[in-house]
């Protein structure tokens, strides 16, 4: 989208970040955070000071870049963002390089950044992980899908895209070698080699990216701990907060595209400020990142993305048609919206109050109740941060590596049966089509999407002629169970998840090549204040 004159400005990290411009640093700090310009020709009528740099905001080759925007016409060009660091901050420059920049015409988009902050801190549940079980206990029936040869997640690499990994917890250390971190490990928002800030020993204690991870890849072998969704999938750890000091979101997600092939699959543990309400909602509501999606879409990576943990109405005016079609397209991704588990008194598949949601919503997963690695709960009693186990993993955080390690299984499947995987929209249309529907009232204007159900999605993917479009199947034709229907589930009545071995599968071909290689206020062109929305998980 083009706009000739008009610029989005995005303050709400300047007054708040705790970071003095005169501030003496050992790394790069953002100054301008991350603008669009209209053509690359206007990148030299733009000056910055003797101690900055103006760089790429997608740090990769032109060829790489021209590459993935030739996928698919009008696909956005991904040059023409930029950002201007400062390699010495002996000087004050973030107001000069600031008006200087605006002074532009053809600045078109404009964001300062801030160093997310953690996610928030879950409610102290205690549960088993029945979300693996078949839908009479509100589960995605992923134990089915371990029978079929391919729904391991055997072939794909799921890229988590977020920070805070712990590699060496007990239940994640065998999987070392299907682990790729993407950037180097001095550099990465990993754990736990992070810089001393507040921020970061934050993310250490709630170990968030660990507790994704647990989710979607723990051993089912070793016999302790819990077990992941896609146990045989491969995991790209893709950080979008560098210990440099550069928030590289958009990048982060455009450097899984360069590792990856189509059919994996991107997951966006982020959210964002959302229709200029100062609550959290997706991450694709900053442009660059939208740009960024809709190059992966176009790709044929599956993108899933949290839709946020504020409560937003994706279907208010105040979004000025971002989510409804009416401003910009589909972006393509799956979103996700967090429901209830049904293990307590209320409705299975109801969404929390927390959760973001509208008619572009499309999956739910459980949005509280979730047991995985990491947090702080200590469930082992163990002071061994590498034997943290959490029953209370929540909020669209939880939600969305289900979903994500949903779609890896089935891809798996895909590969298997048809020699290649299903295309982004394809897959996002089998799981909405076939999932168990939403409950509550009032489920038009509040919309999460159905639960996955990998039973129907599988039966559905099996009577595929490929290449074929995916009938539409009706939800309703799937039988809705009610909380009196839901058992009250405890860990003796539930079958061990771990006598069930893992089917061997065939060698997957796949005949596709594999390439090599926070949040935002918005406003107008002001220096008007503006109040920071504080970020959650």
């Amino acid at each position: 989208m083009k706009f000739s004159s008009f610029i989005v400005l995005f303050l709400s990290a300047i007054a708040t970040s705790g970071v003095r411009a005169d501030a003496v640093q050992d790394y790069p700090k953002e100054v301008s955070g991350a603008f669009k310009i209209q053509s690359i020709s206007n990148k030299t009528s733009l000056t910055v000071l003797p101690n900055q740099r103006l760089i790429p905001l997608f740090n990769f080759k032109k060829s790489v870049l021209e590459n993935l925007r030739n996928a698919a016409p009008g696909l956005p060009d991904l040059t023409l963002w930029f950002k201007v660091i400062e390699v010495s901050s002996k000087e004050q420059g973030d107001i000069t390089v600031l008006s200087n920049i605006l002074a532009h015409d053809f600045v078109e988009e404009f964001y300062i950044e801030e160093t997310p902050p953690p996610p928030q801190k879950s409610p102290d549940f205690t549960s088993d992980q029945t979300y693996l079980y078949p839908k009479i206990a509100n589960g995605i029936n992923a134990e089915y899908s371990w029978t079929v040869p391919g729904g391991t997640g055997k072939g794909i690499t799921i890229y988590d895209v977020e920070y805070s990994w712990n590699q060496n917890h007990e239940d994640l250390k065998t999987k070392i070698g299907n682990i790729k971190m993407l950037v180097p490990e001095d550099d990465s928002q990993g754990f736990p080699d992070f810089h001393d800030t507040v921020a970061n020993q934050l993310m250490i204690d709630g170990a968030h990216g660990t507790a994704v991870l647990g989710q979607m890849i723990s051993d089912p072998t070793n016999n302790l701990g819990v077990r992941g969704i896609s146990p045989d999938a491969n995991i790209g750890l893709s950080p979008e907060y560098l210990t440099k000091g550069l928030t590289k979101r958009g990048e982060a997600i455009i450097r899984a595209c360069v590792d990856g092939k189509p059919g994996d699959i991107i997951l966006l543990e982020m959210q964002s400020g959302a229709c200029g309400t100062g609550r959290d909602g997706p991450a694709e509501e900053r442009e660059d990142v939208y740009d960024a999606i809709v190059t992966a879409v176009a790709n044929g990576f599956v993108v899933v993305a949290a839709a946020g943990n504020g409560n937003v109405n994706l279907d208010d005016p105040a979004c000025g048609g971002k989510y409804d079609g009416t401003v910009r397209a589909d972006s393509g991704a799956i979103m996700v919206g967090a429901g209830r588990s049904g293990k307590t008194n209320q409705p299975a598949r109801e969404r929390l109050d927390f959760s973001s949601f509208g008619s572009r919503v499309n999956l739910q997963g459980w949005g509280e109740d979730v047991y995985t690695t990491g947090g702080k709960e200590r469930l082992t009693a163990s002071p061994d941060i590498n034997r943290h186990y959490t029953g209370s993993f929540s909020g669209t955080s939880s939600a969305s590596p289900i979903v994500a390690a949903a779609a890896a299984n089935l891809q798996g499947i895909a590969i298997e049966r048809f020699g290649v995987p299903l295309t982004p929209r394809e897959i996002r249309r089998l799981l909405v089509d076939t999932g168990i529907p939403q409950t509550g009232t009032n489920i038009t204007n509040f919309n999460i999407g159905p639960l996955p159900n990998l039973l129907q999605a599988i039966n559905a993917l099996q009577n595929m002629n490929f290449p074929t479009s995916i009938p539409t199947r009706n939800p309703s034709s799937f039988p809705s169970f009610s909380p009196s229907s839901i058992p009250s589930l405890n860990p003796s009545s539930v079958p061990s998840l771990r006598s069930t071995p893992l089917p061997t599968s065939a060698p997957v071909k796949v005949s596709t090549k594999a390439k090599k290689s926070n949040n935002f206020k918005k406003g107008k062109k002001k220096t008007k204040k503006v109040k920071a929305n504080k970020f959650k998980k």
